[in-house]
């Protein structure tokens, strides 16, 4: 409803959720937080489909799934240590990962040859 009336009206809609299945129906561009901080941005079918900052990857690997449902998350690892890197001198910066996408990512010249 909401996605057709923006269509309908011509107008964007910012919409904030924690719903990731609700988000990738309703959304055309899609940026991904983790503590108040953007760390990936983009077309949401690029992102969906080829997420390359940690967070963003554990993020899509929690989401529980019927196929899966007796798994208990074994392959999550929520590590944190992307963010021990960004302290100074390794001050993060946004990286365009793909122009024609827009598709960008929050790090540091280290940690995006490493993703």
């Amino acid at each position: 409803m909401l996605k057709d009336l923006c269509l309908q009206k011509n107008i964007g809609m910012v919409f904030i959720a924690h719903d990731l299945s609700m988000i990738e129906y309703i959304a055309d561009r899609v940026q991904i937080m983790h503590l108040g901080k953007i760390v990936e941005s983009g077309d949401t079918t690029q992102i969906y489909k080829n997420p390359l900052h940690p967070y963003t990857i554990n993020l899509f690997k929690a989401i529980p799934k019927i196929s899966n449902a007796n798994e208990k998350f074994k392959d999550v690892k929520f590590e944190l240590a992307y963010m021990q890197e960004q302290n100074y001198p390794n001050i993060p910066f946004t990286q365009a990962v793909s122009e024609e996408n827009n598709h960008f990512i929050y790090g540091t010249k280290a940690q995006f040859d490493k993703w």
